[in-house]
């Protein structure tokens, strides 16, 4: 289920992501050409989403955050500084197009231990998160 504020991001992400894809060129947009950035953008987030049920966790999407700057424990931002905002839409410009990252989203993960007891995969999975459950989530 997608939360109200995971869809704001979500949301703001397909306009981010539209402007990356289509910034030196927007003279040649058509509404075909539109939908397929937002088709690849949701299909990303529809699969994590379904695939993390197998894996029995919970995962939210959000903007990409930086929050520590340096390799002490202190160095650290109170707030985290939304770079998946920013540094996409840095890069486009100043390579005028040449690159284009779309690394917008990340997601969080909780683990659902409920779900984790029942299940079988050949045996009897473990009540914590494998290392690979959130990397095959990621993967999909």
């Amino acid at each position: 289920m997608i939360e109200k504020k995971e869809l704001t991001w979500i949301i703001i992400a397909i306009v981010i992501f539209e402007f990356i894809v289509f910034f030196p060129n927007s003279n040649t947009l058509s509404l075909r050409l539109i939908f397929v950035p937002i088709a690849v953008l949701l299909t990303n987030i529809v699969t994590k989403k379904y695939f993390s049920k197998y894996y029995n966790i919970k995962i939210e999407h959000k903007i990409f955050e930086f929050q520590q700057y340096g390799w002490q424990k202190q160095a650290h931002y109170k707030k985290p500084f939304p770079i998946g905002l920013v540094l996409p839409l840095i890069m486009t410009v100043i390579s005028w197009g040449f690159l284009k990252p779309l690394t917008l989203l990340q997601f969080e993960m909780k683990n659902v231990p409920e779900t984790r007891i029942l299940r079988k995969r050949g045996h009897y999975r473990k009540m914590e998160i494998n290392e690979s459950d959130p990397a095959m989530t990621a993967a999909w």
